[in-house]
C-alpha cells in the first residue's frame, strides 16, 4: 500500500538536535539541506495546473488534492492550509528511512530527541548517506533496513507540500494509493503522540485505507475503475500480509525458546526468512528490522474497528478519542499495540 512508503519527521527535529548537542553533524547538515531543497522546489498547485510542462495525468492527480483535503476535513481532520504546494522531486523517494532491530528479538533501536520524543527510525535525504549509516549499524550487530519513503510530513507544525514521489500515474490503482497517502499524512497532522511510532503509523494506516475507499466511491462511483483497482490491490496486499504475520509469529516463538543456543536460533531464523522471501517475491531483504515496520503499520486492525464502532462509525469523534487517549500511554514506545487497543475497546471509561 502507498503508506508503507510514508515517513514522518519534523523540521522541529533539527531544533531538537541542536538543543541536544547531537554529535551527528552529518545528519543535521543533510536535514537542513534537504529542508531547503524542499522549500526551493515548492510550487502552488494552481501554478502546476496552469503549467503546460506537466503531463495531463499528473494534473488529474493534483486536482484531487483540495478535494481529498475537503473530504478529510468533513470527517473531522485538522483543516489544511489553503494554497497547498506541489514539489517535483528528482528521486524515487523524498527521504531514505533507516531502521534497526536486535537480531534475535523484535526490539527496535530508538533515537530520542527533546521536544519530539523518540523515534524507531531516522531519515536521510541522500540515499548513499542512509546506506552508510545503515552499514555502521550493521557493524554494531543490528539487523538493518533501508527503504525509500515517498511521503514526508511535518506533523502539522508547518505547511506540507505534496510530492511527485507520491504519485503513481502508471497503474489503475495509482489514484487510490494517491488518495490513501494524502489521507494517511493528514492523520499525522491531526493526531500524533510523541514517542509512539507504532501507534502513529498504525492509526494513519487504518484511517487512510478505510477512508480512501469511501472517497473513491463518493468521488468516482461504486463501479469506477479507480475504486475497483484499489480494492483489488488491497486484496492482494492482505494476502501478502498473511505471510508476513505468520513469519513474525514464527520468529517470536523461535526467539522465546530457551532450549536453543543463539547460533541455532540464527540458523532457523535464516531458513524462515528464506521461505518468506520465496512466498513474497520481490527484492526486499526481510529481517527483524523490515518486519518491525510491518508491525508498526498494520497493528490491530480488528481492535481499531472495535474502537471505531464505539464511536458509532463517526470519524471525527474517533479522531478526537485518539487524541484524548494520549495520557494513557506509558513513556516508552509501545511496540505491541494489540493489547493496548483491546483494553481501550473493552474499557467502559473509554467513550467517544
Amino acid at each position: 500500500m502507498a503508506s508503507l512508503s510514508s515517513f514522518k519527521i519534523t523540521s522541529i527535529l533539527t531544533l531538537a538536535l541542536v538543543l541536544q548537542g547531537c554529535s551527528t553533524v552529518g545528519f543535521l547538515a543533510q536535514a537542513v539541506k534537504g529542508q531547503l531543497k524542499i522549500s526551493s522546489r515548492s510550487k502552488p498547485v494552481k501554478e502546476v495546473l496552469a503549467d503546460e510542462r506537466y503531463p495531463t495525468r499528473t494534473k488529474d492527480y493534483v486536482r484531487e488534492i483540495p478535494e481529498a483535503h475537503k473530504f478529510a476535513e468533513s470527517r473531522g481532520f485538522q483543516p489544511t492550509l489553503p494554497d497547498v504546494e506541489y514539489v517535483a522531486w528528482d528521486d524515487t523517494a523524498v527521504v531514505w528511512v533507516v531502521t534497526a532491530s536486535e537480531k534475535l528479538k523484535f526490539a527496535p533501536k530508538t533515537w530520542s530527541f527533546p521536544i519530539v520524543g523518540s523515534f524507531t527510525y531516522l531519515g536521510w535525504f541522500d540515499r548513499q548517506s542512509a546506506k552508510n549509516f545503515g552499514h555502521q549499524l550493521e557493524q554494531e550487530n543490528w539487523d538493518v533496513d533501508v527503504r525509500g519513503a515517498r511521503a514526508y510530513s511535518t506533523l502539522g507544525y508547518f505547511r506540507d507540500p505534496i510530492y511527485s514521489t507520491m504519485l503513481d500515474t502508471s497503474s489503475d490503482e495509482g489514484m487510490g494509493d494517491w488518495i490513501e497517502t494524502i489521507l494517511h499524512e493528514s492523520v499525522h497532522a491531526t493526531v500524533y503522540h510523541p514517542g509512539q511510532s507504532t501507534f502513529n503509523e498504525s492509526l494513519a494506516e487504518f484511517v487512510g485505507d478505510r477512508l480512501a475507499v469511501d472517497y473513491l466511491g463518493t468521488r468516482f462511483g461504486a463501479t469506477s475503475t479507480e475504486l475497483q483497482a484499489y480494492k483489488k490491490s488491497r486484496t492482494l496486499h492482505e494476502e501478502r500480509s498473511t505471510y508476513l504475520v505468520k513469519a513474525v509469529q514464527d520468529l517470536e516463538t523461535l526467539y522465546a525458546r530457551t532450549d536453543l543456543p543463539d547460533d541455532q536460533k540464527a540458523e532457523k531464523k535464516r531458513e524462515l526468512l528464506e521461505g518468506l522471501s520465496k512466498k513474497i517475491g520481490g527484492t526486499r531483504v526481510w529481517n527483524n528490522a523490515s518486519l518491525l515496520q510491518f508491525r508498526f503499520y498494520f497493528s490491530g486492525a480488528e481492535q481499531w474497528d472495535r474502537l471505531l464502532q464505539k464511536c458509532e462509525g463517526n470519524w471525527g469523534r474517533f479522531l478526537k478519542l485518539m487524541e484524548r487517549l494520549k495520557p494513557r500511554f506509558p513513556k516508552d514506545q509501545v511496540e505491541d499495540l494489540k493489547p493496548v487497543l483491546k483494553q481501550w475497546a473493552e474499557d467502559m471509561d473509554v467513550v467517544c
